[in-house]
Parts: structure tokens; C-alpha cells; sequence
């Protein structure tokens, strides 16, 4: 229940305009500068409240979180000066987060939900622009742990092929 009430604070007070915001909330002082691209982390809020509600989490809920943790990818990109309309942000946004959410589910029934979500996106292709390979290494790593169980030597150098070349 205060997972919730929080969950909700935040996505009413990342609704409203930063000038509206509470004084004294470091996190929120830190978003002040995002102007209107800080209502999406709103979404987030949404998303995650959906994992609160009783299991098993369906498919649709599965994949709005993975869409809002993908906007607030895309918007981190933009503000970070990706060109375009940052598109790319979104793709490796949303393969990074199911993949992610598929790694620490432990209903199984939820798991093969988000699993085939993850294997009908649409995969990112080509090297990832230097602002996404934060996301680009998190998301090989989660696609690499999903194969197998573990991590070792294997995905301390996939971390750092992904994060030096972009694959």
C-alpha cells in the first residue's frame, strides 16, 4: 500500500510543470532542467504500480512498463543530443526492459509473458550511438543472463566490447 501512495506521488507531481514542483526533493531539483521531457518518468510510476497488482502480471501491463522505461530512454537520448526524433532510444529501451523485467520475474507464467514480448520486438540493429550504450551494454548483459544462468569473465567483456564499439 505505500509502494503505491509513492508510486502515485510521483507520477501527480511529475505531471505538473517543474515550477510547481515541492521545494527540497533532491530528485526533482535534478529533473527541473528536463523540462516537459520529466512527464514521462511519469508513466514510469504507471508501469511499475501495474506490477503491484495481483499476479499473474498480464502481457499488456508487461508491456506498458517496458514501453514507459523505453520513453524515458528515448527522452534521456534527446536531452542527451541524439539526433533525430530519437527513435533508436525507444527501440533499445524496450529491448533492454523486457529483457530486464524477464530476468527478475519469478512467476513463470509472467516470465514466458514478458519472454515473448522480448522475442516480437523489434530488435535494434547496427552500432548504438555513444549516449545509448549505457542501455546498449544493459541490455546485452540482460539477453546474455537470460541464455544462462551466472555472469563471470564472459560478461565482464561483453560490457566492454558493447560499451567500446556500440555492439
Amino acid at each position: 500500500m505505500l509502494a503505491q501512495m509513492r508510486l502515485t506521488w510521483w507520477r501527480e507531481t511529475l505531471e505538473k510543470p517543474g515550477a510547481d514542483w515541492p521545494a527540497g526533493e533532491l530528485l526533482l531539483a535534478g529533473l527541473r532542467d528536463w523540462s516537459d521531457e520529466a512527464r514521462v518518468l511519469g508513466a514510469l510510476a504507471s508501469g511499475w504500480e501495474a506490477m503491484l497488482a495481483e499476479p499473474p502480471i498480464g502481457a499488456a501491463d508487461l508491456a506498458a512498463l517496458a514501453g514507459a522505461r523505453a520513453d524515458a530512454v528515448a527522452a534521456i537520448a534527446r536531452l542527451g543530443g541524439l539526433p533525430g526524433d530519437a527513435s533508436e532510444g525507444q527501440e533499445r529501451g524496450y529491448a533492454w526492459a523486457l529483457a530486464d523485467i524477464a530476468l527478475h520475474l519469478s512467476d513463470e507464467k509472467e516470465r514466458a509473458n514478458a519472454l515473448a514480448l522480448m522475442r516480437a520486438a523489434e530488435k535494434p540493429l547496427g552500432k548504438a550511438p555513444r549516449i545509448l550504450r549505457p542501455v546498449a551494454v544493459l541490455d546485452a548483459l540482460a539477453h546474455q543472463a537470460i541464455g544462462r544462468k551466472g555472469g563471470g569473465a564472459s560478461s565482464f567483456f561483453t560490457a566492454l566490447r558493447v560499451g567500446l564499439f556500440g555492439r
